[in-house]
């Protein structure tokens, strides 16, 4: 059983009488530990109450509530994912109405939005960022995330080395199977030192697999584009970390940049969580949010290694 503390961050299964859908699932933050009752005390990020004031003005302060431990109605908040691509028919999970709502992907538009169809009844227009993998259903507060091995949250802000170590399941065959989500590396002049997101859809013999990419397309940009891969070139998704803090100086990161991930280091910090990133191996520098960086990791001998400060001598 897990323990609550005070600002921890959390997503309440509720029904509002603002929209005729339900139900949703509302961020929230912990304002106390879980009390012996086995109660939660919380308050909600999106949702509010209006008061009056002596004035005649009204106030909106943001609802307070216990929520019991016991009912199923609390999950931990997802990971981000900023770089998701969503798929016709795709089940997802919507912002709409202060909450998170279960929905269908009806169209795909290009400029960042698709067309959703919430609760089976209300099809609108939503950015991708508000649009996110369907969430499974919590079973009391002792979710499938807390218990998972693959992703972490870093509390330090000094520079360190982390080591992070798979279970022995995660063995390539595994990975490598039919279906298996990687990341593909290439080689080709003007992509070197670039992964790309990908499924595998076959395999050719024992050393090759066919991949079809998430983000690129054939040359005429109306298929993905599918290719083989040797075994050599391809790894599983690395594990999430999730960043409590900004990156560093000199920290080794990838960006996500022309559809891909690319190995870069910080070489500026800036205000409104950005940054400049240096790329050796194009000798570009572009300034990117945060949001579009992610901590650099290498999969030595099936052990995920992951460095938080940069491994060779660079001049600025």
């Amino acid at each position: 059983m897990s323990t609550f503390n005070k600002g921890d961050k959390l997503e309440i299964l509720r029904t509002t009488t603002t929209t005729n859908i339900t139900p949703a699932w509302f961020p929230a933050t912990v304002i106390d530990s879980p009390s012996p009752s086995g109660t939660l005390h919380v308050k909600f990020t999106t949702l509010f109450v209006e008061k009056n004031r002596k004035n005649g003005t009204r106030k909106r302060k943001k609802i307070k509530d216990y929520v019991s431990l016991t009912a199923g109605v609390i999950r931990r908040v997802p990971p981000p994912e900023p770089h998701r691509r969503f798929v016709v028919g795709e089940e997802v999970e919507v912002l709409y109405g202060c909450g998170w709502r279960r929905a269908v992907v009806k169209e795909v538009v290009e400029d960042g939005r698709c067309t959703v169809v919430v609760g089976g009844a209300v099809e609108v227009v939503v950015e991708n960022r508000n649009v996110r993998v369907c969430c499974s259903t919590a079973s009391g507060f002792d979710s499938q995330q807390e218990k998972s091995t693959d992703e972490l949250v870093l509390q330090s802000p000094k520079p360190t080395k982390l080591r992070i170590i798979c279970s022995k399941q995660n063995s390539k065959a595994a990975f490598f199977q039919k279906g298996a989500r990687v990341e593909a590396r290439s080689y080709e002049e003007g992509y070197h030192g670039a992964r790309y997101v990908a499924t595998v859809v076959g395999t050719v013999g024992e050393a090759k697999f066919l991949v079809q990419y998430d983000t690129l397309t054939t040359d005429d940009q109306m298929q993905p584009l599918v290719e083989m891969v040797h075994v050599s070139n391809i790894r599983p998704l690395p594990p999430i970390i999730r960043r409590e803090h900004r990156f560093n100086m000199l920290e080794e990161v990838d960006a996500w940049y022309h559809d891909g991930w690319w190995v870069g280091v910080v070489t500026k910090v800036l205000a409104n969580l950005k940054y400049v990133v240096f790329f050796w191996t194009t000798n570009e520098e572009l300034e990117l949010h945060h949001l579009d960086l992610r901590s650099h990791q290498e999969l030595i001998n099936d052990k995920w290694v992951a460095s938080f400060s940069v491994r060779f001598t660079f001049r600025i």
